[in-house]
């Protein structure tokens, strides 16, 4: 790293810091929190005053302290660790989700660096600190912002299990994997959509090498995980590898009123049990997707519709206009909307130029940023389209349209994995585990 970037970066990421505060400051001082940033700021406290994981709802309205798996815990983690600090108030909350923005565009400015160089780096972080798609969600009191930062990470840990591969790279690459996954569940997805292409093209690699690589990420993600699959296993009557709101979100999201109407391809919480002081939660979870499922099956016929629907919304390509005015009850001011909703398209427009350029100049494998946009894709399509559930596709976007904001004439010397490099004879893996990391 020269001392130029590394400088160049921190003042972009300053900033990134001032718009974060700005609106926070500006548009967020005095409002309250509601839907998932309430329950999230419920249950960090009740972690923080030692009541563990506990229901957020009924801990709320009837003071019954149920152990929950709602979400993943890191993101919950995170927000008890500042109300411990005394930063217990909404507008503290706030406050603390900016530091993950700031960081978020100092990761993606190493990232681009990886991909494309010095100059990409720069234009990465810049899109980075003042695109709305992302600084939106450092100003709420939701795992998006981690989320976000724990892909970049991950696309980060797989660019240097490609140029440097060994037993470390993919032990680190599994462990960030594991990390992502314990802020959101989906992005455990991205450990074999990554892992795999990427650790079976090593050509510099034996077959048994391979193999041994890939079991290599997949004990360090379980590894990170399973504290947390444990006390899942032990504290609930069902087993609840990540949690429970993949059955709620299927509930809320396959019954009449999203399959027709105006909210074709949204969510409505009348089509959900709500919680129930008499019934673990893990018990309700299964329930509910049960309900969910046989719905699904009653009405193939929509699916497809529906399907296409939610993949509209959460591009901004089916009543864009609609799903901003929607939006506005999960906390997003409308101009604020409006100008995510045209950062998508400028963004998405970049990135396919971006991507087509990467392809041809066989720099970098795409898989590490393509990856992210397929699951944030399939994730909408099999939740629904709120364009935050897009937030792990929001790097790869960045960057890739740092390709072509850059401008550069990239060509298939300037980085050469060692996979291309020919060799006598495949190495042994400790060989490969023995390079520098």
């Amino acid at each position: 790293m020269t001392h130029r970037f590394g400088a160049s970066v921190a003042a972009i990421a300053a900033a990134g810091l001032a718009i974060r505060l700005g609106y926070v400051l500006v548009a967020k001082r005095d409002e309250p929190l509601s839907g998932d940033a309430l329950a999230f700021f419920i249950q960090g406290h009740a972690v923080a005053d030692g009541h563990g994981f506990a229901n957020p709802g009924l801990l709320a309205f009837r003071n019954v302290v149920q152990p929950a798996a709602d979400h993943p815990p890191l993101f919950t983690l995170y927000l008890a660790l500042f109300d411990v600090l005394g930063v217990t108030t909404p507008l503290g909350q706030r406050l603390a989700m900016v530091p993950l923005g700031v960081a978020t565009i100092v990761v993606v400015g190493f990232v681009g660096r990886r991909v494309a160089g010095e100059r990409v780096g720069l234009v990465a972080a810049g899109l980075a600190a003042v695109s709305p798609t992302l600084w939106v969600n450092d100003a709420q009191v939701l795992s998006e912002s981690l989320a976000i930062l724990s892909v970049a990470l991950v696309v980060w840990t797989a660019l240097t299990l490609w140029s440097r591969p060994g037993w470390t790279a993919a032990a680190v690459f599994g462990a960030a994997c594991g990390v992502a996954a314990l802020v959101r569940s989906e992005t455990l997805l991205l450990a074999p959509a990554i892992g795999v292409p990427l650790i079976i093209t090593m050509r510099d690699a034996r077959a048994r090498d391979r193999v041994a690589l890939l079991a290599t990420v997949a004990v360090a993600a379980v590894a990170v995980m399973a504290p947390w699959i444990v006390r899942n296993a032990t504290a609930l009557e069902r087993p609840v590898p990540l949690g429970t709101g993949v059955d709620i979100t299927l509930a809320n999201s396959n019954c009449a009123s999203t399959y027709t109407g105006p909210l074709l391809g949204w969510w409505d919480i009348r089509c959900g049990t709500g919680p129930d002081v008499h019934a673990d939660q893990s018990v309700q979870a299964k329930a509910e997707r049960r309900r969910a499922l046989e719905f699904v099956g009653d009405h193939l016929d929509r699916v497809p519709v529906v399907v296409a629907a939610r993949v509209g919304r959460v591009w901004g390509l089916f009543r864009p206009r609609q799903t901003v005015t929607l939006m506005v009850d999960e906390g997003r001011e409308r101009s604020v909307g409006y100008a995510a909703l045209a950062a998508t398209y400028a963004l998405g427009v970049l990135a396919a130029a971006g991507a087509v350029q990467l392809r041809r100049a066989r720099a970098v494998p795409l898989t590490p940023l393509v990856a992210p946009i397929v699951m944030a894709t399939l994730s909408a399509a099999l939740a629904f389209g709120n364009p935050r559930y897009r937030s792990s596709a929001e790097v790869a976007l960045v960057v890739l349209a740092a390709v072509a904001v850059a401008g550069l004439r990239l060509g298939p010397a300037r980085r050469q994995p060692l996979c291309d490099r020919p060799r006598p004879e495949p190495p042994p893996l400790e060989a490969v585990a023995g390079r520098p990391e």
